[in-house]
């Protein structure tokens, strides 16, 4: 998790842990419970709800898009 401000629910998360099938994958925080977190996915015409520790996560970064609205960067 980040050290600069928690992750809560409703946050934009990056999955970082090589040893996950979801890593770099960017989603959004439902709900936490303990030391882990529900992280939703949407991609195209599927969506998954998957249960991650919150170590693995790191708050993305918002990047300002060509027109104007703002996208969903990878993190380095």
């Amino acid at each position: 998790a980040s050290s600069s401000a928690p992750i809560l629910p409703g946050s934009t998360v990056t999955v970082q842990d090589v040893r996950s099938i979801y890593n770099g994958y960017t989603g959004f925080v439902q709900r936490i419970s303990g030391d882990r977190a529900a992280v939703l996915f949407e991609g195209g015409n599927w969506d998954k709800l998957v249960t991650l520790p919150l170590r693995t996560l790191k708050e993305a970064e918002l990047i300002q898009g060509h027109a104007g609205s703002l996208l969903l960067g990878k993190t380095p």
